[in-house]
């Protein structure tokens, strides 16, 4: 379950959320061959760091002066959502074409900033701990975000969204960090290979 932090702590969370949105950019530029080892580079770093905050005290101290108000509590002691963003984006890199690693990655930052954030200042009808305002902000970004890949067809590209949505909404155990762009890329891989 996700904990409370304020809004504006919130608001900076999805800030730096979005500038993750700065590594698909790199790869329409440079390429995915280019930008994987850097990427593989500063998830090992993230990892490193969250493993050190975890089993270092001085180490903890220094991230919660820097970090507590942008921390959900269980992030205090385990991984990070910026290590999860990471893994997310090299698993998707890896595995799947450069156009739906990217898309993928582009709903993940925008799509799952949107859900949090106007499900944060306007969700009334709640689903767990999510709102149903959210997942209709995900779901909006999403397909706007969709327009710019045309050469994935588009009712990959709405099933992807709408699929990734549903597991964004639901309260299952994987860090939604991870599902999104995991979800949208296997629909799409599977969608195109039909």
């Amino acid at each position: 379950m996700l904990e409370k932090i304020s809004l504006k702590g919130e608001m900076q969370r999805k800030l730096i959320h979005i500038s993750s949105g700065l590594i698909p950019i790199m790869v329409i530029f440079y390429g995915k061959s280019k930008i994987i080892p850097f990427l593989l580079l500063f998830t090992i770093l993230f990892i490193l760091f969250d493993f050190l905050k975890n089993n270092v005290k001085w180490v903890q101290i220094i991230y919660k002066f820097f970090f507590k108000a942008l921390s959900r509590k269980h992030e205090i002691t385990h991984f990070t959502g910026a290590s999860y963003v990471l893994i997310g984006y090299l698993i998707t890199l890896l595995f799947f074409s450069e156009n739906i690693a990217v898309f993928s990655m582009f709903v993940l930052c925008f799509s799952d900033s949107s859900a949090a954030l106007i499900g944060r200042v306007y969700g009334k009808n709640k689903i767990g701990n999510k709102t149903l305002e959210g997942t209709f902000a995900f779901i909006l970004v999403g397909l706007l975000i969709s327009l710019f890949f045309q050469s994935i067809p588009l009712p990959i590209r709405v099933l992807a969204i709408f699929l990734a949505a549903v597991i964004e909404l639901t309260a299952i155990r994987i860090n939604d960090n991870l599902s999104i762009p995991s979800t949208i890329s296997i629909v799409c891989y599977i969608g195109m290979s039909f």
